[in-house]
This record gives structure tokens, C-alpha cells and sequence, in this order.
């Protein structure tokens, strides 16, 4: 969040995206090509990792789902702007009202703060209160009022402690605005269209169906610690809403017609599995009042239960061409919760008729205890895992159980930069390399044959990739 943002909201916002899984390479469906998110920006690679420009306009992108043909992706970005008109005439309407109703407030907020002992303080008691999306709101509020009337406004910041901070960061930040775009590439150059614009609803994972022109995407909830997911046609239009209070755990069937997805209760007890199909076999979107039951809730045929997860639903989970849904969690058993605390995470397979459950058969203690990520591989028979506090990567046979490290622990080094197939049997990831043992972007085999794919890229490129501890604050041995 910037400067202006937390100096005023004086709280400790949790923010949804800083927990999620990082993505930074994304394979077309025929591993042709790549998209590489570094720090100027999204490029296209090559197939051997030959790096192109910066693309136009994707200087802050987010997430990416290629689509199912490879023609192009659907990608969330942010841009900056200056002042509100611009960013006005973007906005759904009914943003734009709330937003502006709260202008008048904020010189009110700020005479009040003036005037309490504490000063500042007293804006964190007014704000800690408050719903994540109405403190953006309220954030993007004081901007405005600041741009109508600065003397004003400058003057009333003054009076409190970091004011001039506050001023400084009024002065020199633009209005954030998200947007999820759908960029086509098979033209001369890339087109892109906007499918939908917010300052408050900060779309992200978004993941097209693998076998419609539909798209869904994660809302971060009011409450700051859950997620909505939702769903809309790549043609364009209203959104669908399709559940609210999950995890980022979720993927749309190999259908292409329904979505599997978690919800998250709280950190104190199991979260609930369950699917939902949200359009036919044409791809048209199902309308949900058609299947509303007279009491209000939804016909069974819509969403179904699957099972509850033992370890508060914060595992992943990911669809297999063949049905079935691969699931890392701590024990559990269907339909009844089944775990021990403090147990490790394993995987699981659920049926595609989602009604059995088999763990993978892993050898004991194989797989890492803190899985960070995981890569599912076209074909659906391979498993790429990221350990996050050594940056080692294993690949696991999902039918056999079998595990190989391809990536040994780096006690230093730590991340969660998610691995990608390339193809069934290629898999790129991050892994320190070299003499000076910098993070660089890895290609590895099922024949064990492992190269770099970055070493032609700009000194630095990827130095983020992975963080080093320093010698002194580095794990001892497990």
C-alpha cells in the first residue's frame, strides 16, 4: 500500500494479495512461448528463453491464464492517474458515487483528528473499524478533496504529526486503478480490451475455462481475509457472482462448466470443499435464479458439497484432464473431517465424480514439509512442489507416488515463485545458479537435463526472484 495510504489509515491492513502464491512465467498451452512478469514489466520469451521487449501498458500486471488455444491471455493490471477525471469516466457508476459521497467527510475527519491529544492516533481508531473496501474508498476520497482543494486540505494536514509526509505523498501518488484485460497476440501486434475496471475490487488468479470463452477471477471480501470468486464472459459484460468467504484454493473443472473451490471459515476450524457449475455445455452462463429453490437457497444441482478440509482449507487444489482434483492438505477423509494437528500436508486425489478420496502415495517423509506451491502438468500425471524456506523444487509421479528432487535445498534462500510446465515432460523454475549463485529461470526434463533459460536476460532481471537471508539467519538443518 503507498505512503499516503498507511500513514492515514494508521492500521495494519491485511492485505490478501501478499499471501498468495507468486507467479512469475507463464507457458502458452503449446509451450511455444512464455510470459515473464519482471520488474519493468510482462515480456514474451521464446521457447529457449530468448526475452522481448516490455509490452506496452503491462508495467504492473498480475496474474495471467493463457487461452485454451493460445491466441492470447487474460491478465490483471494497475495503472496510475493524475487526477480523478481521468479515472472518473473508467469506473462502474455505482464506484463513483461511493467514493465521491465520502469527499465532503474528509475535512471533517481531519478537524477532528486535529483536535484529540493523540492527533494521528485518532485516525486509527476512526479507521481500524472499518470494512477494506470502504477504507480504499475513503483513501481515494481524501485524494480527491486534496485535488479540489489543496491549500485547504495541506493546511489541515499540518496540524497533525507526519502531515507533511502525508502532504508529500498527496502530491506525487495518482489514483490505482485495476483492470482485468483480455490481450489477443495472433495479430501484428497485441490488442488488448478491458473487461473490467475497479479501484476497489482489485481483481486477481484469474483463470480462463479451459473449454469456453469464460473467465473467473477473485474479489478480495470486505472483511480483508477472504475471497469472492466470480465469473464472466471474455465477450464481455456483467460479471456472476458465485461465491463469497473462500480461500484462493480454487480451479474450474475440466468441464470447462464448473468450478471447484474452498471455502474458508476461520483459522479455528475445517473449511468446506464444493463445486458449482456456472453454464451448459455451450458455454452460455446458467442463470442461478432459475435454479433457486422457493426457500431461497440453491438447488443441489447447482452447488454440491464434496468434503471438509481438515486444515482450515488453505491447501491448493487443481483439476486433472481426467476428472479428478489433486488436493495438498493435512489428513482428512470424506466426508468427515480426519486429522491430527501438526500433522504434514499431503496430496490427494478426489474422484471425478468427486464422491472418493485417495492419498497420493508418497514414500514417508518425501514431500516437503511447507509446501509453498504447486505446478500440475498438462497431461494431469506430474506434480511440481516449491519448498518455501530452501527454494528446492520435487516433481511427483501422481499415480505412483514417486518423488524427485530436481532442485536440492538452498538453506539461504527462500520463495514461492511458482513453478510451470512448459510442456508434460519440461518444467521451468527459479533456482540460484551459477559461480555467483543468483536466482535464474531453470528448465529441467524427465531425462534429469537442466539448463538456464535467463542467462542472456539483463544483469539483475530476476535478482528478485528469490531473497537471501544472511549467513548468520539462515535455517539450520531439518
Amino acid at each position: 500500500m503507498k505512503t499516503f495510504s498507511l500513514l492515514f489509515l494508521a492500521s495494519c491492513l491485511f492485505l490478501l494479495a501478499g499471501c498468495l502464491p507468486e507467479q512469475r512465467f507463464w507457458w502458452s498451452p503449446k509451450g511455444d512461448r512464455a510470459l515473464v512478469l519482471l520488474d519493468d514489466g510482462l515480456h514474451l520469451a521464446s521457447a529457449d528463453g530468448k526475452l522481448g521487449g516490455a509490452m506496452d501498458g503491462f508495467g504492473k500486471a498480475g496474474s495471467v491464464s493463457w487461452l485454451s488455444d493460445g491466441s492470447g491471455f487474460v491478465c490483471s493490471r494497475t495503472r496510475v492517474f493524475q487526477r480523478w477525471n481521468e479515472v472518473r469516466s473508467l469506473l462502474p457508476g455505482s464506484e463513483v458515487a461511493e467514493i465521491e459521497e465520502r469527499i465532503p467527510l474528509m475535512p471533517t475527519l481531519l478537524e477532528a483528528a486535529a483536535r484529540q491529544p493523540d492527533k494521528l492516533e485518532i485516525l486509527g481508531k476512526m479507521t481500524r473499524g472499518l470494512e477494506k473496501g470502504t477504507l480504499m474508498r475513503s483513501v481515494a476520497a481524501m485524494r480527491i478533496a486534496h485535488e479540489r482543494d489543496r491549500v485547504e486540505m495541506e493546511k489541515l494536514l499540518g496540524t497533525l504529526p507526519d502531515g507533511d509526509k502525508m502532504v508529500k505523498a498527496l502530491q506525487s501518488e495518482g489514483f490505482e486503478v485495476v483492470e482485468l484485460c483480455l490481450v489477443k497476440l495472433d495479430g501484428s501486434k497485441p490488442e488488448t480490451r478491458v473487461l473490467l475496471t475497479s479501484m476497489i475490487l482489485e481483481p486477481t488468479q484469474a483463470r480462463v475455462s479451459p473449454k469456453h470463452p469464460l473467465v473467473a477471477y477473485l474479489t478480495a471480501d470486505e472483511d480483508g481475509e477472504t475471497f469472492s470468486l466470480k465469473v464472466m464472459p471474455l465477450a464481455g459484460g456483467a460479471s456472476r457472482h458465485v461465491d463469497q468467504h473462500l480461500t484462493y484454493a480454487y480451479d474450474w473443472r475440466a468441464d470447462g462448466e464448473s468450478l471447484i473451490f474452498i471455502e474458508r471459515h476461520d483459522n479455528n476450524h475445517p473449511g468446506t470443499i464444493r463445486a458449482r457449475r456456472l453454464a451448459d455445455t455451450t458455454g452460455e452462463l446458467l442463470d442461478p435464479e432459475k435454479d433457486r429453490l422457493p426457500d431461497g437457497s440453491m438447488a443441489q444441482t447447482s452447488t454440491r458439497y464434496v468434503a471438509t478440509v481438515a486444515d482450515g482449507g488453505m491447501g491448493f487444489l487443481r483439476s486433472l484432464p481426467d476428472g479428478r482434483v489433486l488436493l495438498k492438505s493435512t489428513p482428512f477423509s470424506l466426508p468427515a473431517v480426519g486429522a491430527e494437528s501438526g500433522e504434514n500436508a499431503r496430496l490427494y486425489i478426489i474422484s471425478a465424480d468427486l464422491k472418493k478420496l485417495q492419498e497420493v502415495p508418497c514414500p514417508q517423509g518425501a514431500l516437503p514439509s511447507d509446501i509453498d506451491s504447486f505446478s500440475v502438468s498438462p497431461d494431469g500425471r506430474r506434480v511440481a512442489l516449491v519448498q518455501s524456506n530452501s527454494a528446492a523444487v520435487s516433481v511427483v509421479e501422481i499415480d505412483s507416488g514417486k518423488v524427485q528432487i530436481i532442485s536440492p535445498a538452498h538453506p539461504q534462500w527462500s520463495g514461492q515463485k511458482t513453478p510451470a510446465w512448459k510442456s508434460n515432460t519440461e518444467l521451468t523454475f527459479v533456482a540460484p545458479h551459477g559461480t555467483a549463485q543468483t536466482p535464474q529461470w531453470m528448465q529441467w526434463n524427465i531425462h534429469g537435463e537442466t539448463r538456464c533459460l535467463s542467462q542472456m536476460w539483463p544483469e539483475g532481471s530476476t535478482k528478485e526472484w528469490l531473497s537471501k537471508e544472511k549467513e548468520s539467519e539462515a535455517p539450520g538443518p531439518r
